[in-house]
């Protein structure tokens, strides 16, 4: 996961040169592109909650569950 934040963070101001954006602004000159940092923390922060989250509730399901159901022992006759 922290990997592609870097790389995420990283590709704008690699590629900006080759990023002819003028298509699409209808402008004299290319915006520069910039990295939204805060926003970027933002989301990596509410993937880390869901990822949280998702694991509680798993753990919570799992309780509830036999233990023969989550292990799946078999007889050894398969």
């Amino acid at each position: 996961m922290a990997g592609g934040t870097v790389l995420g963070l990283v590709l704008p101001g690699l590629l900006g040169p080759t990023l002819d954006l003028r298509e699409f602004t209808d402008g004299p000159a290319a915006p520069a592109p910039h990295t939204d940092v805060l926003l970027t923390a933002a989301l990596g922060v509410g993937l880390g909650v869901l990822v949280a989250v998702a694991a509680g509730v798993e753990t919570l399901i799992g309780r509830r569950r036999g233990l023969g159901a989550v292990l799946r022992v078999g007889r050894g006759d398969d």
